[in-house]
């Protein structure tokens, strides 16, 4: 019980100082918060809106323009949220640097750093995802899914959910840093898979009947573009079965991970410092 108190406290104050170093870099926050966001989301709505002009149809795929659009809203704040970027880069700093026996000398696991770390720095990023929560009740006039006291808290854990499930597969794919050492090859691969896969260029409802399936159960589909789409249309199954996949994916790829750190750590010896 005394272990579990005090790893609790750990944790709270790793994401304490991960909310501090967010909120004080205003640069961080320039770029991420408003310019990583408006421009995607500009540039979406200037595409999309061409598209629904050109097609004379009030409703694509079951979704109006509007419609659409808070989906891109939705997802690329969800991206922007659930970025495992700091995690990878973290891994491959202290591997780099020789730094990485310091922290697995501590009495706080070092995975368990890093999602208390990830976690706190991500609550900064609940800020445009209730915004755009804001702006889509004002939108509809207060006819929102998120209106249902009971929706709205399972949407809650699947953001939740979706959070651990993007550390699982940022952790994962981070080890990788074990034998590359320098991130940029790995931040790469994250970056490309997270966009394509995620919804961020595509609702899974609109890519080709052949490709849908991968596009509908790939565990990122789960990490970005669910909570978008549940946010934007009232659809209990879905919201039901996002929650589902995103655990059951996150179980899988925390087991993965475990036993791959296990197995480097085992034979790692430092290369720096």
């Amino acid at each position: 019980m005394g272990t579990l108190i005090q790893s609790t406290k750990s944790a709270w104050l790793y994401a304490r100082v991960a909310v501090s170093l967010v909120i004080a870099d205003r640069g961080l926050l320039l770029t991420d918060l408003i310019l990583a966001t408006a421009t995607p989301f500009l540039a979406q709505a200037v595409v999309w809106t061409f598209i629904y002009n050109q097609s004379g149809n009030g409703s694509i795929q079951g979704l109006a323009l509007s419609g659409t659009l808070f989906y891109f809203a939705f997802a690329i704040v969800m991206g922007r949220m659930n970025n495992g970027y700091g995690i990878i880069e973290g891994i491959s700093d202290a591997l780099y640097s020789g730094r990485l026996e310091v922290l697995l000398i501590r009495p706080f696991s070092y995975p368990m750093q890093k999602l208390a770390d990830f976690i706190g720095g991500s609550f900064v990023y609940m800020l445009p995802v209730s915004a755009v929560m804001i702006v889509h009740a004002i939108w509809l006039k207060g006819e929102v899914p998120l209106s249902d006291p009971l929706y709205f808290l399972g949407v809650m854990l699947l953001i939740f959910t979706s959070q651990i499930l993007c550390f699982t597969i940022s952790f994962l794919i981070g080890l990788l840093s074990f034998k590359t050492v320098r991130a940029d090859l790995v931040l790469a691969l994250q970056s490309v898979t997270s966009a394509f896969f995620g919804g961020i260029l595509l609702p899974p409802e609109f890519w080709p009947q052949t490709l849908r399936p991968i596009m509908e159960f790939n565990p990122y589909r789960f990490m970005i573009a669910a909570p978008a789409e549940v946010c934007v249309t009232k659809d209990w199954q879905l919201l039901f079965a996002s929650i589902g996949y995103s655990s059951c994916y996150s179980v899988l790829f925390a087991g993965f991970s475990w036993l791959l750190w296990k197995k480097l750590t085992k034979n790692y010896s430092s290369v720096g410092g």
